[in-house]
This record gives structure tokens, C-alpha cells and sequence, in this order.
């Protein structure tokens, strides 16, 4: 069965109540969990080529970066509060989190974890996470394969962790020719992990692919009210998609589908993208034990757009994939 989580992301607006209904709507269509984002505006521009957002948010942002990203914040104050809304609802709650001060609060109310793609890399992070957490999910993004073994190493190192292995692409946006359908696959043949999809495109038609693929965890941005002013907006499936997004991983495991449908009548591009593994000749030249010192290593991008040659290293936050 497939564990399905409801991605708010930056759909809660900052107001609590908001928070409350995404919570209990997404208990109603189905979802095993629901998942927000606790980050700093501080520490997060600092991590950020420039110190500046993607200019895919420039359509929201007529403050500051900084004010922008502050204004979305989740204060530390309502972790409490968002627990006992999920456990009232029957729905696990847990977060992706890029500031370690806030680490162990967090781990009080979930044993389970996100690292975003853009914190695959970082060391400090990571070290604190594995000490903390039974259950860590992994994004990808733009890592190569060795950066994508060092971090599930490291993660497993000396710990009983469990780590699940989540496939994206680092557009935001995500465009449907840009999904990789041997990425998955790729995954499942060099980790002995659970392996899922980290779905942000437009509508849920990647979704469905991830799932006829037989993937373990699927997370996709939900969004009560497709009308609701957010940046994830865009990528979100409002509560009819993200229904039928549940009922259709029912019918697979069912097997009331044919879980090997042609994918061509989904991706209709003569387009090939280039997957997690894509390209060739990238080496690391470094493990986590070498950088240490700077808890900071290089990702190069492995994925291939439509568009360009590589991925933009930017996160786009604040919906951290």
C-alpha cells in the first residue's frame, strides 16, 4: 500500500485556523499524512545563491525576500496545537525542517522526518536528523547518485534509521516531459530502500505514473481552495484530485487498473529527459567525512530539462521539494 502525504506547503498562509482545515480535509480524502514545512527566512536566504528567491515567485513577492519568506513561517508555537488537530482527525502529522534549533521540538511530535533536496548535502543537518528520527524521507532534486548514496549512507551509519528515498525534479512548476520514467526504476535497482515520488507539476497525471509504478510513498502539494492566494497553489491538487489521486492508488493495489498502462497517453513528448543517473563522468571528489569541516558539499545536477542543460541548484522554497 502506498503511503500517500498531503504536502501543504505554503497553503496555510501563516493563519492557524487555515492550517486546522487543510489538516482535516486532508484526513477526509484520504490522505496517511500530512506534511508542513518549518523553515527560517534567516538562515534560509543565507543558504541561497545571491540570498535571493527563484523568479518563479516574483508574481507573489512585492516585499523583500526576506519578508516574504518570514511571512511564511510557521511559528514554533503551533507545533502542539497541529498535533492534536491531526491525532482528532486520525491523520499523522509531520514536517520538513531546515533549522536544526528547532529539531528536537519536532522530534516530540513525530518520529518522522523530510530532508528536502536542498538539505541533502548538509552535513549539520543531517547528523542532528539521524539521531532524532526513526523514519527519515529523503528528496533528490538535482543530487547525483553519489551525493543521493552518501546521504543514505551517512543517514543509516550506526542507526537503525529507515530512510525512504523520494524521486523529483527540481523544476517548480514541474513539467510533465520532464519526468523521468526510468528514474524510479533506477532507484529501486541501486537502493535497498523504499523508494516514492515528490510530485509538484500542475495536475496529477505524474502522480498516476509514480503510482502504476509501483512506488511506496507518494507526496503531493494539496490545497483546500484552488482560489487560496499561495505560491503552491499551482502545483496543488485541491480535494476532488486529491481524492481521486488516493482512489486510483486503491484501485492498483486492487488491481482493479492495469498498473502497466501506456504511459504515451499521459506523456505525449518526443522528448527525452534525462533521469536521477542521467549523466555521465559527475564524481563528487569528496564524501561526508571530507566535508566535515565545511558541513557543506557540491551538488551537481544530474537532471536534464526541456529547457536547459541543468538544473537550477536554487530551492524553491517555500515549497522545499
Amino acid at each position: 500500500m502506498t503511503f500517500i502525504i498531503a504536502e501543504i506547503g505554503s497553503n496555510h498562509l501563516c493563519n492557524l485556523d487555515l492550517a486546522y482545515k487543510h489538516i482535516e480535509s486532508a484526513s477526509k480524502v484520504g490522505a496517511d499524512a500530512v506534511k508542513f514545512q518549518y523553515f527560517k527566512a534567516e538562515s534560509d536566504l543565507a543558504n541561497r545563491p545571491d540570498n535571493e528567491l527563484s523568479s518563479e515567485y516574483d508574481n507573489y513577492i512585492n516585499e523583500t525576500d526576506y519578508e516574504f519568506l518570514k511571512s511564511l513561517e510557521i511559528p514554533i508555537a503551533w507545533l502542539e496545537p497541529l498535533k492534536k488537530c491531526a491525532d482528532k482527525n486520525n491523520i499523522e502529522l509531520f514536517f520538513s525542517c531546515s533549522d536544526t534549533e528547532a529539531l528536537n521540538e519536532i522530534a516530540k511530535i513525530s518520529n518522522r522526518i523530510k530532508i528536502a533536496s536542498c538539505d541533502i548535502d548538509n552535513l549539520n543537518l543531517l547528523s542532528q536528523i539521524k539521531k532524532l528520527f526513526d523514519n527519515v524521507i529523503l528528496s533528490t532534486g538535482s543530487a547525483d547518485y553519489n551525493t543521493i548514496l552518501n546521504a543514505n549512507n551517512y543517514l543509516a551509519e550506526n542507526t537503525t534509521n529507515k530512510t525512504t528515498i523520494l524521486y523529483c525534479v527540481s523544476e517548480y512548476p514541474m513539467l510533465l516531459e520532464s519526468y523521468d520514467m526510468n528514474a524510479i526504476a533506477s532507484l529501486k535497482s541501486h537502493f535497498d530502500n523504499k523508494i516514492g515520488y515528490s510530485d509538484h507539476a500542475k495536475d496529477w497525471q505524474a502522480s498516476a505514473v509514480a503510482l502504476s509504478q509501483g512506488i511506496d510513498v507518494l507526496e503531493r502539494h494539496f490545497v483546500i481552495d484552488k482560489n487560496i492566494n499561495s505560491p503552491d497553489v499551482c502545483v496543488s491538487s485541491d480535494t476532488d484530485e486529491f481524492r481521486a489521486i488516493v482512489e486510483y492508488s486503491n484501485k492498483i493495489e486492487r488491481k482493479d487498473v492495469n498498473s502497466s498502462f501506456d504511459v504515451k497517453n499521459i506523456f505525449n513528448s518526443k522528448k527525452k529527459c534525462k533521469g536521477v543517473f542521467g549523466l555521465t563522468g559527475l564524481e563528487m571528489g569528496s564524501n561526508y567525512d571530507d566535508a566535515a569541516s565545511s558541513n557543506r558539499m557540491e551538488v551537481r545536477s544530474s537532471l536534464m530539462t526541456t529547457d536547459r542543460n541543468k538544473i537550477d541548484k536554487r530551492s524553491y522554497l517555500p515549497s522545499r521539494v
